[in-house]
């Protein structure tokens, strides 16, 4: 019951964040990068298909690797 709703809520950080990112507050790239954890830990369907798509950045899935350990 709690883990739909926290990635319901990282969801909506992640879409918040990609609205703001073109605003002039700079709250864009942070949002995202809070709601991110949240819905890869607590979906495995989101977090199977960012990994897949992770794989054209490096960098970003070495970061995703390293969350998913904790």
């Amino acid at each position: 019951m709690l883990k739909p709703l926290i990635a319901g809520i990282g969801g909506l950080f992640v879409l918040v964040g990609f609205v703001m990112f073109w605003t002039p507050l700079p709250l864009g790239v942070p949002m995202v990068l809070i709601g991110l954890p949240l819905v890869t830990r607590n979906s495995p369907r989101m977090s199977r298909w960012i990994k897949h798509h992770a794989r054209h950045f490096p960098r970003f899935a070495a970061i995703l690797d390293r969350l998913d350990r904790d």
